[in-house]
């Protein structure tokens, strides 16, 4: 679940570029609008989010496939404010050096129109079925899509009593997601798979699989014993008590990514 929150995000954003009004401005969590380095006036964009998620264990095991992801998809549009340069009349809240910055646009009936296309097309850019990306979205959600909430996006959401509605419509997905993979066991056939094959060939995607394959595998791979063991949160004499362990343990020295040593876990 830990890098699958992560996972859902690069896909997602992968499924969602070129297939709407936003066309290439689709971006990987911006804090805010001004993030957005938007060089035309009034362009569409879309910001995609995995802050939140949560798995229900079983049998006080950490590693769970029944995890969930809240997927959260803001289509808006951005204003390009020009910020008076450095001087007496200053902008005090100009950014350094800067002489514009992206604000969310205030919408009226045309903009509203358009952030509600996008979102419809948003929507079906997901459902593509000559997409890989968007092939792959779905496989990697199979285990549910129960809810979708729009709400309105932007400052104004917060900011209930302000008569400003700004151009921005979110839609948060609660999504099934499948468990990531246990740290030391072969990549499994199926979605982990199809994923780092198609992200290996992807210029934007190449350095961050090979980041996250890190993960997951070691050279050489654990023995089913120890993946046994990280499956169920065992501990070693729990292990042994269930007979998955051999008596005779061998003393196989194990390194996690961070360079720590596992080898008494």
């Amino acid at each position: 679940m830990i890098l699958g929150q992560d996972v859902l995000r690069l896909i997602t954003i992968k499924a969602l570029k070129g297939r709407t009004w936003a066309g290439g401005r689709v971006y990987d969590s911006p804090a805010q609008p001004a993030d957005l380095k938007i060089a035309e006036e009034r362009a569409p964009f879309i910001g995609v989010y995995t802050d939140d998620a949560d798995a229900d264990t079983e049998g006080d095991s950490l590693h769970n496939p029944d995890a969930r992801v809240q997927l959260t998809i803001e289509c808006a549009v951005a204003d390009q404010i020009v910020v008076a340069p450095a001087g007496p009349d200053a902008n005090a809240h100009a950014p350094p050096g800067g002489t514009q910055t992206t604000t969310l646009a205030q919408t009226d009936s045309a903009l509203e129109l358009s952030i509600g296309l996008l979102s419809q097309q948003a929507l079906q850019a997901l459902l593509a079925v000559d997409s890989p990306w968007s092939e792959l979205w779905r496989l990697f959600t199979v285990a549910g899509r129960p809810r979708v909430e729009v709400r309105r996006g932007g400052p104004g959401q917060q900011q209930q009593q302000s008569a400003i509605r700004f151009a921005s419509r979110i839609m948060r997905m609660q999504l099934g997601v499948l468990a990531d993979p246990v740290y030391g066991e072969p990549i499994p056939n199926g979605f982990w798979r199809e994923f780092f094959d198609l992200a290996q060939d992807d210029p934007d995607l190449d350095a961050a699989a090979a980041l996250i394959k890190a993960h997951f595998e070691t050279t050489p791979g654990l023995p089913s014993w120890r993946i046994e063991q990280k499956r169920g949160s065992y501990t070693l004499r729990g292990l042994t008590a269930l007979g998955i362990a051999p008596l005779d343990i061998p003393d196989i020295p194990e390194t996690d990514p961070g360079g720590r040593s596992a080898a008494a876990e």
